[in-house]
């Protein structure tokens, strides 16, 4: 995976969270690891992402496991434990990023629907 598909995929997690992704959070989520243009196109990249397109992403992120970088320094069992942790809170995240769209989706449709029958 790219470091632009990494940022996207992390600014998809924190939208998730309902919580604007920014740079300072991608920054945070992601380390230093990834250079400041590349957090700065990843970040207008997915700003310019339809509902739809997020949605999408969402549900394509949630079908494969992602680890982003940390720079903790660990012993070998600790590293596999926080690894494993990882996974499953980026797991969690990215199920309550895809419930936030379909929330959203769901919600629109309804006032879609009200208006029909008005």
């Amino acid at each position: 995976m790219c470091a632009i598909d990494q940022v996207i995929n992390a600014a998809c997690i924190i939208s998730g969270q309902n919580k604007t992704p920014t740079i300072a959070l991608l920054k945070s989520r992601l380390g230093s690891s990834v250079p400041m243009p590349t957090l700065i196109q990843g970040l207008q990249r997915f700003k310019s992402m339809s509902a739809d397109e997020r949605v999408s992403l969402a549900q394509h992120i949630g079908s494969q496991p992602t680890t982003f970088t940390t720079t903790n320094k660990l012993s070998t069992g600790s590293r596999d434990t926080n690894l494993e942790l990882q996974k499953l809170t980026s797991q969690v995240e990215q199920l309550i990023a895809i419930n936030t769209e379909l929330e959203k989706r769901i919600e629109k449709l309804e006032v879609e629907q009200e208006k029909k029958y008005q």
